[in-house]
């Protein structure tokens, strides 16, 4: 799909960069309700782990509570700092015994148990130099799904969630307007352009839009930092429209009202290119 001089590439707006990784799902991921039952609450984060938990823009409500990954790294810094550093000793083992000494039992328990599963000898948990904790997340403001079904749906991350591998971090460049990076990107323009850029994959009973980090990458925008005030204002009204009817809806995405909305973000968007094609009513 070809740039013209009122359009621009994602890649050019914003870094892209792979979800996480935890090597070992069973014991870093769960649902909200399971998690919460070990008592783990205290050290989670909500989670997107597949494309199907996508249902609206805003990663907020039910879909922000579907899925949680522990995140105890400021937790483990913690403990490294007060606890004994003798040479030569296993930091994760050390780090384990505070948690079991200064009230973080439930924790010390469920690490324990994993190690009985053997999680710590999984090929990633073992290169790290404490196997339990994933390191200092990215939390991006937008995540887009490696796999797209019907809709193309990029994230607003509301609740401050991660992504599995399943998704790609969009990190706009300091001088991008967040907001309205996102709502160009929940246009039909960039999921027409997904379309041509990215590839058809088979799986789970249906035929899915896949797209890579470099095709990604080659997402066609308006040019953010050109479009008039006024553009600006009817793409961003458009926005919040769609997200005020996706809320309204409670997650449904089969609906006229959800259609009419993203016309009205559609048009927005083709006017901030110059597009005289106003035949989507």
């Amino acid at each position: 799909m070809e740039k013209t001089p009122n359009t621009t590439r994602l890649g050019e707006v914003a870094d892209l960069s792979y979800g996480i990784k935890s090597g070992a799902n069973k014991f870093f991921i769960g649902r909200t309700e399971e998690m919460n039952d070990l008592g783990l609450e205290p050290y989670t984060r909500p989670l997107l782990k597949a494309s199907g938990q996508v249902r609206q823009v805003s990663f907020e409500g039910e879909q922000a509570k579907e899925w949680v990954i522990l995140d105890i790294h400021d937790l483990v810094e913690k403990a490294r700092k007060e606890s004994d550093n003798f040479m030569n000793d296993d930091p994760a083992e050390r780090v384990k015994n505070w948690f079991e000494e200064n009230g973080y039992e439930l924790l010390h328990e469920y690490i324990v148990w994993g190690e009985q599963q053997g999680y710590d000898t999984n090929a990633t948990c073992e290169r790290r130099d404490i196997w339990y904790d994933l390191g200092e997340m990215d939390v991006a403001p937008m995540l887009i799904p490696r796999f797209a079904w019907r809709e193309n749906v990029v994230l607003w991350n509301t609740e401050d969630g991660v992504g599995t591998t399943q998704f790609y971090n969009i990190e706009p460049n300091s001088t991008a307007d967040y907001r309205l990076l996102c709502a160009c990107l929940n246009s039909r323009l960039a999921w027409l352009s997904r379309e041509i850029e990215g590839r058809q994959a088979g799986g789970q009973g249906m035929t899915r839009s896949e797209v890579k980090v470099y095709e990604a990458n080659s997402i066609l925008l308006p040019k953010i930092s050109e479009i008039s005030q006024s553009k600006r204002d009817a793409i961003l009204d458009a926005f919040e429209e769609l997200l005020k009817a996706e809320k309204e809806l409670g997650g449904e995405t089969d609906s006229e009202k959800l259609e009419a909305e993203r016309d009205v973000l559609d048009k927005a968007v083709m006017t901030a290119i110059g597009s005289k094609d106003e035949s989507r009513n």
